[in-house]
């Protein structure tokens, strides 16, 4: 009986010594490139003023089109679910100036891709817009949504990866949005748009 219970003490220690080392943000791995942003890491992301993000999704060249355009769909859907309070997402038809596009092209090397710009305004306010999430059309529905919540969240201006596993914005995307991604977002909108990250 003795060794049943130190065993299981010593079990419970251990998780709750791995839960108290887990990270609650991997805010420090998703600044812009220090080249692209006068020689310093920045955290960017859009202002409140810029809400509801416009979305353009035209359907696939090849496949399932209504189904791997309702994938995208719904990853946008999820990322507006997992955090109301902060971001706001508006799916539009063609043709409306400053809106995500969303572009179906063979990739090789990378399950999803995106491009993005930003501009300083008057008050030295960091602009952050991403113009383009390129997803790769041979892809299933699933794999799909899984790659294209890869995709927003970096469109969202979490431009980095997370290294930790079973995050949506992780090395093997888990295709869910863990508590852990919505708090690096979280984090990440808290703090001005273009704010130098100290590592």
């Amino acid at each position: 009986m003795r060794r049943v219970l130190a065993l299981l003490f010593a079990v419970v220690s251990f998780t709750v010594a791995s839960a108290q080392q887990s990270p609650q943000t991997y805010l420090s791995a998703i600044a812009s490139d220090p080249s692209s942003t006068g020689g310093q890491a920045r955290l960017l992301h859009y202002l409140p003023q810029d809400m509801p993000i416009a979305v353009y999704v035209p359907p696939p060249p090849q496949g399932d089109a209504r189904a791997m355009r309702d994938a995208v769909i719904r990853a946008v859907e999820a990322w507006q679910q997992a955090a109301p309070d902060v971001l706001t997402f508006m799916v539009v038809g063609q043709g409306v100036p400053d809106a995500i596009k969303v572009t179906w092209r063979p990739l090789t090397g990378k399950v999803a891709s995106y491009r993005y710009a930003f501009s300083i305004d008057a008050q030295n306010q960091y602009r952050f817009r991403t113009t383009e999430v390129i997803l790769d059309p041979r892809f299933q529905p699933d794999e799909t949504y899984r790659y294209a919540l890869l995709a927003f969240g970096q469109a969202l201006g979490m431009l980095g990866r997370s290294p930790y596993p079973g995050d949506a914005l992780s090395a093997s995307p888990s295709g869910r949005i863990s508590q852990r991604d919505v708090a690096t977002l979280r984090a990440l909108y808290a703090v001005p748009s273009g704010t130098v990250l100290e590592r």
